[in-house]
């Protein structure tokens, strides 16, 4: 099963009452797998993640694969007597995931983004029936476009912000849409 990871700045996380080095390509074993109490512990939504490990700017994000025995609850988290990270995913990287995540499982999501968004310094998420978001160089622009009558994603579009295909600014569904400035401006009229 595909899962989430965070760490701290080593690839180490706590493990009940003590510290756990991991390692990429590396599985790591646990005798049982209970949430929220025994095993080696993930989450299937992206973001999930970020409630345990939030710091975009030194916290390590890994997709990992969980296997053995395996146990999930209601919010999500996954516990597994066997999990291997399987590769660093940057900021932008874990959006793009979660994205994904949220136009597979709309109405599962612990995520709310609003209708309109600016970047982070890493991303910028909107999601609503007609989203816009801002992006510098540097970062993804996402936009999550619903039904009119349903919240299932009916568009995704992602915009990796490197200032010459795609430029620093806002985007709504099918593109550029124009330079930070122009649109605060057009919202006033």
């Amino acid at each position: 099963m595909i899962v989430f990871k965070g760490f701290n700045k080593n690839m180490v996380c706590t493990m009940g009452r003590g510290n756990f080095k991991y390692g990429i390509g590396k599985k790591a074993v646990a005798e049982k797998a209970k949430t929220a109490n025994t095993g080696l512990h993930s989450t299937r939504e992206p973001f999930g993640i970020l409630h345990y490990y939030g710091n975009l700017g030194t916290d390590i994000h890994c997709i990992c694969e969980a296997s053995g025995d395996i146990n999930e609850d209601s919010k999500g988290r996954v516990a597994s007597t066997e999990l291997t990270p399987l590769k660093k995913l940057t900021p932008q990287e874990l959006a793009i995931y979660e994205a994904v995540y949220i136009q597979k499982h709309p109405h599962s999501s612990n995520e709310r983004f609003g209708e309109s968004a600016e970047d982070n310094g890493y991303y910028s998420i909107a999601r609503g029936k007609n989203p816009k978001a801002a992006g510098k160089k540097g970062t993804v622009v996402i936009l999550l476009q619903e039904y009119t009558r349903s919240a299932k994603i009916k568009t995704l579009e992602i915009y990796d912000i490197d200032g010459k295909t795609n430029k620093a600014g806002w985007y709504g569904i099918g593109g550029y849409i124009g330079a930070k400035r122009k649109i605060k401006e057009s919202q006033n009229t």
